[in-house]
């Protein structure tokens, strides 16, 4: 992981997502043009698991509305 991200807010949209797991650290990942992509390092009882998450740019990908 390499760029520093706010790791509260990160925490805080995890915690939106029914992942059974606790949030732990996480990272912006890759460097794309359009939408941001993060990796999401969680804990489980089970052991850790790993997420990606990714924002969607509304200003580039626009919906359709009828």
């Amino acid at each position: 992981m390499s760029t520093p991200v706010d790791q509260a807010v990160l925490a805080n949209i995890t915690s939106n997502f029914a992942l059974d797991a606790d949030f732990v650290r996480g990272a912006l990942h890759g460097n794309g043009l359009i939408n941001d992509t993060f990796i999401i390092d969680c804990q489980t009882a089970a052991g850790s698991r790993r997420y990606i998450l990714q924002r969607v740019n509304h200003h580039v990908l626009k919906t359709c509305r009828r």
